[in-house]
């Protein structure tokens, strides 16, 4: 979204939250149990938190479902939920799946349902606070976040106070236009989305028709991204870049048919936009997980495992002593993959304060190239004025000033393929130049600040360039561009600038003195 953004586009960014169907009443019944069983849950809470496994099933309340979340993390939602009164009703009943019994004890839910009985709402709204955490830990905003209950019914839209089965509505519109039709054979009472139809553009067209509302009623989770795409076509964007896992990659095509059929809709019922809705408006990022390797072994990442690695888990083991530095190596060793390629996380390499972690090599180009500005200035030498760049000669700073020029064409191009890790390509590319530059300027005839004063302007001037493009590059990684570092070891790439600016800085000649 920030690249977008600075490439002009007018970006709204919306986090779509799946808080309906089978896997949240799975989740509420997993934390159900939990708070159910106070001694299991405390012994399993220490367990957790000294680092120690729980067995499955001798560690869990005895009635925890055999497929149910099994991560610590299920354990301390119902900690944080054992206070809630609202919620004790629910807890006094024999059976999570009596749904008569539920309906009676809570008539709000909806004749029992286990993704609307308290406990699982209060289970996934605690999950999200947890989630809107562990993004603000990366910066990661949000515009909106958008409830798949409203698109049920289940919840008011928030726009209108209004509550409205669009899931419902919108196949039943397709049914009437031909888009869905009745099953038949094992699919008989069921309604199916036709995308394998001849009328369906080829590039579209899925090997078989799916099933959108099964034959006892329940919607399918394509029936709730229907309704969703129409929803945010209907607010007015041009178009829609989807998140998605790699694993969707077969669904791509689907949504875009979907996109298709509903475009036929809005024409056939006179809408004068209907030209938006079309899968040519729709591009699916795929993203692939992230491996973490600890101490050269992979980090179990199963949602439903003891291990549940979070965001704020690998945060805290990357930080170091300099504030905010396990937020930029996570950021910037994402993005240093595309989207759609496998990343092996290295979480020793992501806390290293050396020159072989990527993201301080390219912060310490940017503070380096602080500290030569700042004491440039105070040798009287600022990149003011018209610049005067005749006396960069050498093959180096050709380079280097050929490398920033590539910079506006960097962003733009960034922003047409959606490839973010471009720019973090970019700035290593940049780092390493200016990391040469800076190595190469102790010598005599390559100081920044020499007794030509003309060379020694054009040098500061050159400096100050790369350290905008610099900043700016890291600005729009979400990675901060600092102006001093914590201190290299000795051993681990030389002097370096520390807390306090002091550096090596041979390479600023008459600086020094």
């Amino acid at each position: 979204a920030r690249l977008l953004r600075a490439a002009g586009y007018l970006v709204t960014t919306e986090y779509y939250i799946n808080n309906v169907g089978n896997q949240i009443a799975k989740m509420g019944e997993s934390v159900w149990c939990w708070l159910r069983d106070d001694a299991a849950r405390s012994q399993a809470r220490a367990l957790w938190q000294a680092g120690d496994p729980v067995p499955f099933p001798a560690g869990f309340p005895a009635d925890f479902p055999e497929d149910g979340y099994r991560g610590a993390y299920i354990a301390d939602i119902a900690e944080t939920l054992k206070a809630r009164t609202d919620l004790h009703l629910g807890l006094t009943l024999a059976s999570w799946h009596d749904d008569a019994a539920w309906s009676a004890a809570e008539p709000e839910s909806r004749g029992g349902r286990g993704d609307d009985r308290a406990v699982a709402r209060a289970s996934w709204q605690a999950m999200m606070e947890r989630i809107r955490e562990d993004l603000g830990l990366l910066d990661i905003r949000f515009d909106a976040f958008y409830s798949e209950r409203v698109l049920h019914g289940l919840d008011p839209d928030p726009a209108t106070g209004q509550l409205a089965d669009r899931v419902s509505d919108c196949v039943q519109r397709l049914e009437r236009v031909g888009w869905v039709r009745r099953g038949e054979g094992e699919d008989a009472g069921a309604l199916l989305f036709c995308g394998s139809s001849e009328a369906m553009p080829k590039a579209f067209r899925d090997s078989k028709d799916r099933v959108a509302i099964r034959s006892d009623g329940r919607p399918t989770y394509f029936a709730a991204d229907i309704a969703y795409h129409d929803d945010k076509l209907a607010r007015g964007c041009d178009a829609l870049i989807d998140v998605l896992g790699a694993d969707h990659h077969g669904y791509v095509p689907r949504l875009q048919g979907v996109l298709h059929a509903l475009g036929d809709l809005r024409r056939s019922e006179g809408d004068l936009h209907a030209a938006r809705w079309s899968g040519e408006r729709l591009e699916v990022l795929l993203m692939q997980m992230v491996a973490l390797l600890r101490d050269g072994q992979p980090v179990s990442m199963g949602k439903r495992s003891g291990e549940f690695v979070t965001l704020r888990d690998v945060i805290d083991e990357v930080s170091t002593a300099e504030p905010g530095s396990g937020r930029d190596a996570v950021r910037f060793l994402f993005l240093t993959r595309k989207s759609d390629a496998q990343l092996d996380f290295d979480l020793q390499l992501a806390a290293r304060t050396s020159m072989d972690n990527p993201v301080y090599y390219v912060q310490y180009a940017h503070a380096r190239l602080c500290s030569v500005l700042e004491r440039a200035a105070t040798a009287g030498v600022v990149a003011e004025g018209a610049p005067g760049l005749d006396p960069l000669r050498s093959d180096d700073e050709r380079d280097l000033a050929l490398i920033l020029a590539m910079w506006p064409e960097t962003v733009a191009r960034s922003a047409l393929s959606r490839e973010p890790h471009q720019l973090a390509f970019f700035a290593l590319d940049l780092a390493k130049a200016l990391h040469g530059w800076y190595s190469r300027g102790k010598s005599a005839e390559a100081r920044v600040i020499s007794d030509d004063a003309a060379t020694s302007k054009a040098r500061v001037q050159l400096a100050a360039a790369a350290r905008t493009v610099l900043a700016n590059a890291l600005a729009l990684l979400g990675v901060r561009a600092h102006q001093r570092m914590i201190d290299l070891g000795p051993s681990e790439g030389g002097a370096a600038i520390d807390a306090s600016g002091g550096a090596d800085d041979s390479s600023l000649g008459a600086a020094k003195a």
